[in-house]
């Protein structure tokens, strides 16, 4: 089976028990739409244990981003106020190699993957944003201009209910127009086309073949699975 869900942010235990819930055996894969450092408990742990499974596959996010920039230009504002103490905190009793042996398996996550087929759907994974540009494969930091970085993980344009006919060109768009994609980065119920639990809570949203995996993990809320075989749901409250 395959599995999605996004914006974990340091709920090392509830994720642990999120792959109990759903039965998560080594036949299996995960996607996880990034964010996963950062205002939670256990970022670091979190990290090591999603990029020591091979079938766990992580993309990169906002606070991943923040993260590297921070580490490597020195710009460490826009992380402080993002919620890095954290992580920060777990990295400062860590050594100078180790430290460097996480930032370059931060540096190699992908920021898409496109073309990801499962049974008769392809899915187009992304942490917040699309870009008009046709990739067939998984796209790298290394590849990619500040503008389109910025559209990848911080940019809530599929959040605020805009359809990708809108923000992409028509070529584009044609080549995804039957691709599902799955986002992250806004708590689904902040989004346009949120849904909500009877308690009010997020769940995991859809906007024709756009869904939001965010439920809430940053605000302690839920975390939020989807069995991309069936769209069967999983919560699990932080």
């Amino acid at each position: 089976m395959h599995y999605a869900c996004s914006d974990i942010h340091g709920q090392y235990d509830t994720f642990l028990r999120m792959l109990q819930l759903i039965e998560f055996t080594e036949e299996d894969e995960m996607y996880i739409l990034g964010d996963v450092i950062d205002r939670g408990p256990k970022p670091i742990e979190l990290l090591l244990y999603i990029c020591e499974h091979q079938n766990i596959k992580l993309l990169m996010g906002n606070h991943e981003y923040m993260m590297i920039r921070a580490a490597r230009h020195k710009e460490m504002n826009l992380w402080a106020r993002n919620g890095c103490r954290t992580t920060l905190h777990q990295l400062q009793n860590l050594s100078e190699t180790s430290i460097e042996k996480i930032l370059q398996l931060i540096e190699k996550l992908p920021l898409l993957i496109p073309n990801v087929q499962v049974e008769e759907k392809s899915y187009y994974l992304t942490h917040a944003g699309m870009i008009d540009q046709i990739i067939t494969e998984p796209l790298y930091l290394s590849e990619v201009e500040n503008e389109q970085i910025f559209n990848i993980v911080w940019d809530r344009k599929l959040a605020m209910g805009e359809y990708p006919q809108d923000i992409l060109s028509a070529q584009v768009y044609e080549y995804y127009e039957n691709s599902i994609v799955l986002f992250g980065h806004t708590i689904s119920d902040r989004c346009a086309f949120g849904k909500t639990d009877k308690e009010g809570g997020p769940c995991i949203s859809r906007n024709r073949n756009i869904i939001n995996l965010d439920c809430g993990c940053a605000k302690k809320q839920k975390l939020g699975c989807l069995r991309l075989e069936d769209f069967k749901e999983f919560y699990l409250n932080v």
